[in-house]
């Protein structure tokens, strides 16, 4: 077993090592069930942590992770640390860990702390009636990331959580293994941060409000509007030919 506990965790660190035995013997809930399992899991020292059980490895995968490239726990866990050292607000990353069969890493797991947001799928909508506020606050969000030199490369609607108190709309990242994080100062191309956009609603007269409300902060022309569009245009093209391709291989 590889594994790296976030030294506030030290004195839970041995529990959390034993992790794939405490999922085996069913102490830990299953909170979902998929492709990846999610559960939630209480420590020795009485907090509560969310558990990320990546499907297990195939063949390529194992050999990869193991030398190539760090594996999707262990970079959730960087990437997560990375996001709060810049002002991102994510669940705090508490440990990664890599179960081995020999030499080769198995099965991966990232853990984190319990967070009470909601995606925001739940004021992503499809109507003309929408939350304006929340929106505006959403492309604030969006901007900072990009100003931050921060790339989410499954920026969906399920992985931004967001809540609201008294102060106003507050955003967190989940689901970090694919990111990219420019050198601090440098800000990602333009058209980086445009591609950035398209994954977490469709063309609705919402999205073209994000839009001009994104640019806005950005201080960039209202011009560039156009070609945001085009890029959006083309990105929900190709996905929907691939959902087709997948329904028709399914049949």
């Amino acid at each position: 077993m590889e594994s790296r506990v976030n030294p506030d965790y030290h004195g839970d660190a041995p529990y959390i090592r034993q992790l794939p035995e405490h999922i085996a013997q069913t102490e830990v809930e299953c909170i979902y069930k998929g492709r990846n399992n999610v559960y939630r899991m209480s420590l020795p020292s009485g907090r509560f942590v969310a558990v990320k059980a990546f499907k297990p490895l195939d063949w390529f995968h194992r050999f990869w992770y193991t030398m190539v490239e760090h594996d999707k726990a262990r970079r959730s866990y960087d990437n997560g640390m990375l996001l709060l050292q810049r002002g991102i607000a994510t669940p705090t990353p508490v440990a990664w860990l890599a179960e081995r069969r020999g030499r080769l890493k198995r099965q991966l797991y990232y853990v984190c702390a319990i967070s009470d947001s909601l995606p925001i799928a739940d004021f992503i909508t499809e109507d003309e009636v929408f939350d304006h506020s929340a929106t505006e606050a959403l492309a604030r969000f969006v901007a900072t990331l990009h100003e931050k030199g921060i790339i989410h490369r499954d920026l969906n609607n399920g992985n931004i959580r967001w809540q609201q108190d008294d102060t106003g709309y507050h955003f967190e990242l989940i689901d970090l293994n694919r990111m990219k994080f420019y050198p601090e100062g440098t800000l990602p191309p333009q058209r980086v941060c445009l591609q950035n956009l398209t994954l977490f609603c469709e063309l609705t007269p919402q999205f073209r409000y994000f839009l001009q409300c994104y640019l806005a902060f950005r201080h960039w022309p209202s011009a560039v509007i156009e070609e945001a569009l085009r890029i959006k245009r083309k990105h929900d093209k190709h996905w929907k030919r691939k959902k087709r391709w997948k329904r028709m291989l399914k049949l």
